[in-house]
């Protein structure tokens, strides 16, 4: 009988019983298959299967199998084709993998502000930590810092023999960014950067004087020349105080500009330079971009129309001043007498020019050349001859009377007594 057959009679048996026994019982009593001796009869064991040839799975109990099993000889993995000499890392060695960790490099992109030197120094340091001593390792670092333009001149290299050593790399690097022509664009740029540096508001000094030493390095410029940009660029009551001393370095200066912040002379957040370079920079661009030119009639027009406002306002000012000075004769010209003596009509004009200002008499309303006053009495521009009816002078100040003397012996008398009138003052 097969094996098969054997669990399947078993199978059948144990059903059969649970099936009578639990029919035979009342429903209140209790169940007695759960009692230890059929649990210990009716236990499930576990089998494992063993393939064989003869039949297809033969049930072998686990406890069958002996307890020490000796395996073959397996190389280890530490043996010579690995790793022959393998030590545990120690406190100190991890304490330096997270040190390594932390430690990072600025990247370089090779904009003008940047400078390439500063950088190269700053890596080569950076590899010296990383102990980079091979020229591959080296360089892969070094590609991994190089952002913008800086990575597309790396990409652009041609020459790959390059690529293979530090030193002509750093050669290559050195002469695209590093070493400057005097007349090239970037050095021009670096020079009008160098001359618009100047001390910020809540800008530490030492700052101030660090970019200038940086930038002045990067554009060898002399010691005397960083140290008149440092004068230049602080403000004035600091600048004063630092050319007081007569610093003769760069450090003295630093350390007077120290003293007179510490004192109360910085003051002025803007420096007196870059006020005057504002200035400049404003004319500048009158300059290049002047405004459009009129054309010469319209200036013409323009300038004879302020001169005629101003003569006007000139005219209507003095003729007020007059007025307020004597009421009486504003009375009299509104109201003259009657002459008595007719003047020649070609002694008197028709039409006056109340903008005409006589150089003689002082008075409005003719030229000198029509002037009728005789230089000899008074002259004043209120005054209206009763004569020749022009402002300047009474009518014993006026040529005509000499021409036209009066039938009044009296005033006849009188004018013989001041003596000869002249002839006429022109």
């Amino acid at each position: 009988m097969s094996t098969r057959q054997i669990s399947t009679s078993t199978s059948i048996d144990i059903l059969s019983e649970i099936t009578d026994n639990s029919l035979s019982s009342d429903d209140n009593d209790d169940l007695h298959i759960f009692d230890e001796h059929f649990l210990a009869k009716n236990a499930l064991h576990e089998f494992s299967f063993v393939p064989d040839k003869n039949s297809r799975s033969i049930p072998v109990s686990i406890t069958d199998f002996p307890d020490n099993i000796t395996l073959p000889d397996v190389p280890s993995i530490f043996s010579s084709t690995g790793i022959s000499d393998y030590e545990p890392l120690t406190d100190s060695a991890t304490d330096d993998l997270h040190t390594m960790a932390k430690l990072t490099c600025k990247k370089f992109s090779g904009y003008p502000h940047e400078d390439g030197h500063k950088f190269l120094s700053e890596f080569e340091s950076y590899a010296i930590l990383l102990k980079a001593d091979n020229d591959n390792r080296k360089i892969a670092a070094f590609h991994l810092h190089l952002q913008g333009p800086a990575l597309t001149w790396f990409n652009s290299i041609s020459d790959t023999g390059a690529k293979t050593t530090w030193e002509c790399l750093k050669k290559l690097f050195c002469e695209r960014f590093v070493s400057l022509d005097w007349h090239s664009p970037q050095m021009m740029l670096e020079n009008e950067n160098f001359q618009k540096i100047s001390l910020q508001q809540n800008q530490p000094i030492e700052d101030y004087h660090c970019q200038l030493v940086e930038k002045g390095q990067l554009i060898h410029k002399a010691e005397h020349e960083v140290l008149a940009r440092f004068l230049a660029g602080l403000p004035r009551g600091l600048s004063f105080f630092v050319r007081a001393g007569l610093p003769r370095d760069l450090d003295t200066a630093l350390t007077a500009a120290k003293i007179g912040e510490a004192n109360g002379f910085r003051t002025d957040t803007v420096p007196f330079s870059t006020q005057q370079s504002a200035e400049m920079c404003a004319s500048a661009t009158s300059t290049l971009h002047p405004q459009p030119q009129k054309s010469e009639l319209t200036d013409i027009k323009q300038q004879i129309q302020q001169l005629t406002d101003v003569v006007s306002r000139l005219s209507v000012n003095h003729n007020s001043s007059d007025s307020q000075q004597n009421p009486q004769a504003r009375k009299r010209q509104q109201s003259p007498r009657q002459p008595q003596y007719q003047a020649q009509p070609p002694f008197q004009k028709q039409v006056q020019n109340n903008n005409i200002i006589c150089h003689s008499c002082r008075a409005e309303g003719h030229m000198r050349r029509d002037c009728n006053w005789n230089g000899v009495g008074e002259s004043l521009s209120f005054l209206k001859c009763q004569l020749c009816f022009q402002f300047g002078h009474p009518a014993l100040s006026c040529r005509l009377l000499a021409q036209h003397p009066p039938p009044n012996q009296g005033n006849a008398f009188h004018l013989r007594s001041q003596g000869p009138f002249p002839s006429g003052h022109q």
